[in-house]
């Protein structure tokens, strides 16, 4: 693979640097936007570290979270539980592969913590800035929390159970019933006065686990660095039900140039998989790619693939919940992850996207492709005979399993 070290590894050593001292200094050039669509302006936005804004300025009291003593989650020595970071993309599959790790007992799991950091719904937190999920674009921070030292800090603060030093709304979510529970044991040591500690002993004895799609692989990196014993599960999607699920969900709107969309979701998977393939030469065993239409046509092989990989195991009466999400004949939700079969719904877009959206995808999505082994639909009739698979074996990842 070409271009696999896309991230330099002086300014992510900078970064992890200046963090840990709490001098994190947002430094750099005066430009508002980054164009990916160019190279040029791509490798000049490494070079120049353009993902930071001089007229923000500096973040303080980083020590609270790097250095806090007592936050064991950065020594792999005295913390023995693995903590789980699931990077994925929106309308990715994601809720039903967080789900499937979710039913492991003793896992401490936030939803999309993420979520409350960014301005927009559709951008996403990297070095480079707040990057748009629909085009090529990526702004200078404006919120506080958009800072790379913010919600680094405070992802670390939640894999070190440090919950009550957390700076943003990251437990925003009522979806984790484990998060429920502990925002439901401080309200009541609240009302009683009594020690909230009991209700921290939730977070510490368990397997800390969070679900992000607003996060660039980049910034994993840096959390790689500083957390020893945290594992990465990488999930993909092809990029032509990804858009799909998303036009229908109203993420992509009808004005939009589909071509752009397209450049947007493939040029950020193929950087994110550049990332991924030096930390797992550099991380081995701590970095697993999947694909979503792999996890929803073979759901208990990769189950046990997941649960392998993270070092989990299944629940005795897990077969018969995976059974009811993706093979019991019962219909879900746009947001929920029960399907009446999770294979169909998985192929569904092939049957009713446009072609011609279609062959504007493929035509953006050629190295992602080369990538998965995913195959471009050349004529319409092989799109839509749902007996005929578009992948192949992916060259980098076999079948993902």
């Amino acid at each position: 693979m070409n271009d696999r070290d896309i991230v330099s590894s002086v300014k992510v050593s900078k970064i992890t640097s200046d963090i840990s001292k709490g001098s994190l200094s947002l430094h750099g050039n005066q430009q508002n936007y980054t164009n990916f669509g160019n190279p040029e302006e791509t490798a000049n936005s490494h070079r120049m570290g353009n993902h930071t804004d001089s007229n923000v300025g500096r973040i303080t009291n980083s020590r609270q979270a790097i250095g806090k003593t007592g936050n064991d989650v950065l020594s792999g020595e005295t913390n023995p539980q693995t903590v789980v970071l699931l990077l994925t993309y929106l309308r990715s599959g994601s809720t039903l592969t967080a789900d499937i790790i979710q039913q492991v007992p003793g896992v401490f799991y936030a939803y999309e913590p993420l979520k409350r950091y960014v301005a927009n719904d559709t951008g996403y937190l990297s070095l480079d800035g707040i990057c748009s999920m629909n085009n090529l674009t990526c702004r200078q921070p404006v919120l506080l929390s958009e800072l790379p030292q913010a919600f680094v800090e405070d992802i670390v603060r939640y894999y070190g159970c440090d919950l009550q030093h957390l700076t943003g709304n990251f437990l925003w979510s009522q979806s984790s019933s484990s998060v429920k529970q502990y925002k439901d044991c401080i309200r009541a040591t609240t009302q009683l006065k009594a020690d909230s500690q009991f209700c921290l002993n939730q977070c510490v004895r368990s397997t800390r686990y969070l679900k992000t799609i607003r996060l660039s692989m980049d910034v994993v990196e840096i959390l790689m660095k500083i957390i020893p014993k945290l594992k990465v599960v990488h999930l993909l999607r092809d990029p032509r039900g990804m858009i799909y699920s998303r036009k229908r969900g109203g993420f992509v709107k009808k004005w939009m140039s589909m071509t752009t969309v397209a450049q947007s979701v493939c040029r950020r998977f193929e950087r994110d998989i550049e990332i991924a393939a030096k930390l797992r030469r550099i991380y081995p065993g701590r970095l697993k790619t999947y694909l979503y239409e792999q996890i929803a046509e073979h759901p208990k092989i990769a189950s046990t693939s997941l649960f392998k990989f993270l070092s989990l195991t299944a629940p005795s009466d897990f077969d018969a919940w995976l059974h009811h999400h993706t093979a019991a004949g019962l219909q879900g939700h746009y947001y929920g992850t029960v399907r009446p079969n999770s294979t169909v719904t998985a192929n569904n877009w092939r049957l009713r996207m446009p072609y011609s959206e279609v062959r504007e995808i493929d035509n953006e999505c050629s190295k992602f492709y080369n990538y998965t082994g995913i195959l471009k639909a050349e004529y319409e009739h092989l799109l839509r005979d749902l007996t005929l698979q578009l992948r192949i074996p992916s060259p980098e990842f076999g079948d993902f399993l």
